[in-house]
């Protein structure tokens, strides 16, 4: 559930992919608001402009600190130096579905500084536990929580067009996408899932069949088991799960059939049950396709279908 997003840089780069390697280097700080500590989810505790050589005149890359569930949590951000709102996308990494020590696992500076365009906003949240964040890994429930609370905070800036957020996740990011689009159904105007860890009702089930020990599935097994129990209450399951019943987004599901962190069958099982609920939603299987969609006969039509998706539903383009 890890994985780095090397499809995203090359998606934002034609609509933009987040490679999550290396740091801004040369980085100088201008402009840093005073941090304060406060009770409000989504108060912004510090914005730091990050200054750098491959940054452009008409750009601007900030460092944001907010406050969310009782953390400092980190999030880049970056801005469009016209004048104007602008469409946000979120793009959202994966991570632990269950309870784990602070991760150095996560976004940079140089990820953000990748993949600038100045058609819109884009939004790249850490959630508690991850690289400059306080707290520790506290899974799905509470990653979805520290997006809003990040996407609160980069409305503070003004630069936000109202009912226009683009959700772009994988791995357990991908969960995170479709559960903060339940939690904002007149914001959100399409998600892309790729790889996605769809929540635990889903998943747990099928790892108790399917799991053997020493295989990434039983990994995963062993951190949900030993987190929320070998038969976890039916509010745990609803809490570490989309809930479908209220998301009206508009949703691409991305999926390899050789995934070995997400079975393809369940990305498949909660595809059908989208459809069964009416949800507007569209599935493409890559046969051999790993977690990710890195491979070469993948990573390009995987962004192709991405990169239409998104422009479809009203994502402007990044040139």
């Amino acid at each position: 559930m890890r994985r780095r997003l090397s499809v995203i840089n090359r998606v934002l780069a034609g609509v933009m992919t987040v490679t999550l390697l290396g740091g801004l280097a040369g980085c100088s700080h201008a402009g840093a608001a005073t941090s304060h500590r406060s009770g409000h989810n989504g108060e912004v505790l510090s914005r730091t402009m990050l200054t750098n050589a491959a940054i452009r005149a008409s750009e601007r890359l900030y460092r944001l600190y907010y406050w969310c569930g009782g953390q400092r949590v980190e999030a880049y951000l970056t801005v469009p130096t016209k004048v104007g709102r602008f469409p946000l996308l979120v793009a959202l990494h994966g991570g632990s579905a269950w309870h784990a020590p602070h991760s150095g696992f996560g976004e940079t500076a140089a990820d953000a500084a990748s993949s600038f365009t100045s058609r819109y906003v884009t939004l790249y949240p850490e959630y508690q536990g991850y690289m400059g964040s306080t707290g520790s890994v506290r899974g799905l429930h509470t990653d979805a929580m520290d997006t809003v609370c990040a996407i609160r905070a980069a409305e503070v800036t003004g630069r936000i067009q109202a009912h226009a957020v683009y959700l772009l996740g994988y791995s357990l990011g991908g969960g995170v996408a479709l559960t903060v689009a339940g939690q904002l159904p007149e914001a959100v105007r399409a998600v892309v899932a790729v790889s996605p860890w769809v929540g635990m009702q889903e998943e747990l089930p099928w790892l108790k069949h399917h799991a053997h020990p020493g295989t990434i599935f039983g990994h995963e097994l062993q951190g949900l088991t030993d987190t929320y129990g070998v038969f976890p209450s039916r509010a745990q399951l609803a809490a570490q799960s989309p809930d479908l019943a209220v998301l009206k987004a508009p949703v691409l599901l991305l999926q390899g059939t050789a995934d070995t962190h997400v079975p393809y069958q369940v990305v498949e099982e909660f595809y059908r049950r989208m459809k069964t609920l009416g949800k507007v939603v569209r599935l493409i299987i890559f046969p051999g396709g790993h977690h990710g969609l890195h491979g070469p006969r993948s990573s390009g039509p995987a962004h192709d279908a991405i990169f239409r998706w998104l422009l479809h539903y009203g994502l402007p383009r990044a040139h």
